[in-house]
């Protein structure tokens, strides 16, 4: 009942989103991983990890690093955590990240590396907003054969939590939300992940609260201060948000982007309180529609090419490779991706082949 709407999905260790794993710098991560999911094969990706070691073997992408993991078995992931950051792990076969296996994986390092550390008072663990695209069927019902490229995604979930809004009614589903809560005039970071699978970017906005970006994934940046984010699938951003406001509860706000059709929403509370860490709970009042405006001054790494917004080669790196940055490649490649689409009737005229379906009824 991720967004309120019942619907059979994929877990790991029966948690939406998987469980978060913590980790220092140079620690050797060593996961277990038993396929429990009859009828499939799976793989984790670790999203992030560059396996620099020679454990590329582990990097989880079935049929080029390793065979994917039968129904039954049993497979030992064994690496060094070289990478300070925020990443995260997802499997990497099929649609399985689509249908919830995906979850947050932190490396930490001592404060005396991070040359951002005086920025902020509070690094929780529970303040991970993971995002995430929803529907209430398998993705497998839609691939092959999308029936429209631009609108797949039902719900938005963080932290595997949402609201579906059902776009005849106008009304919301009820169900519980995530809330992160912190203390008055206290500075904290925050660690976003983009775990969606459309092609739809999402932007990010924190109602009446700027964010200041410090890393990006494997990188510290030097401070930048926005209040709009876009981001496209598999990227991290690390921002500090100064808890000075009037002690309230505000809405942390993800939504869809063009190519999407339709602008889909997912909503949190930043609550002000006596405490710090996060919580899942009702809340009394619905989310706002997109109508209502937030801050949108400044726009960061929008997508959108006529749009006055602060591109991502703003960010500055405390440390960068120049030769990499000015060097002349050896050779260049050009590489063109899509997602066309096909009819039914161009996949499944042969009668032997037939569209999926799956419903959940209560």
């Amino acid at each position: 009942m991720a967004d309120g709407i019942g619907r059979g999905f994929l877990s790991v260790n029966h948690e939406l989103p998987a469980p978060a794993i913590h980790v220092c710098k140079d620690d050797v991560i060593m996961v277990d991983l038993t396929n429990d999911a009859e009828g499939t094969a799976t793989s984790i990706h670790w999203h992030g990890m560059r396996h620099i070691l020679g454990t590329q073997y582990f990097d989880g992408t079935p049929y080029l690093t390793q065979c994917p993991i039968p129904y039954g078995n049993k497979f030992r992931y064994a690496f060094t955590a070289d990478d300070e950051g925020t990443h995260f792990y997802h499997s990497h076969s099929g649609h399985q990240k689509a249908n919830g296996i995906f979850g947050a994986l932190v490396v930490r390092a001592p404060d005396n590396t991070n040359p951002n550390r005086h920025l902020y008072d509070y690094d929780l663990p529970e303040h991970i907003i993971i995002v995430s695209d929803w529907m209430h069927h398998l993705a497998e019902d839609d691939f092959p054969g999308i029936v429209s490229r631009s609108q797949l995604t039902q719900s938005i979930l963080i932290n595997g939590h949402g609201r579906f809004f059902n776009q005849t009614s106008k009304t919301y589903q009820l169900a519980p939300l995530t809330i992160y809560h912190v203390e008055p005039n206290k500075k904290y970071r925050f660690r976003f992940i983009n775990s969606g699978f459309n092609v739809c970017p999402f932007l990010l906005q924190v109602e009446h609260h700027e964010m200041s970006i410090i890393a990006t994934e494997l990188s510290y940046v030097e401070p930048f201060t926005i209040d709009t984010l876009y981001s496209l699938t598999g990227e991290r951003f690390d921002f500090v948000i100064n808890a000075n406001k009037t002690p309230g509860d505000y809405w942390i706000r993800p939504q869809t982007m063009l190519p999407c059709r339709i602008i889909t929403e997912g909503f949190a509370v930043l609550r002000y309180g006596n405490k710090s860490g996060s919580s899942v709970e009702f809340v009394d009042k619905d989310p706002p529609r997109e109508s209502k405006v937030f801050l949108k001054q400044k726009i960061f790494n929008s997508p959108k090419p006529k749009v006055k917004d602060i591109p991502f080669l703003k960010l500055n790196a405390y440390e960068y490779d120049d030769s990499i940055i000015k060097g002349e490649p050896d050779h260049k490649y050009y590489l063109f991706l899509d997602s066309p689409t096909f009819s039914d009737d161009a996949l499944y005229s042969n009668k032997t082949h037939y569209r999926m379906s799956c419903k959940f009824i209560n």
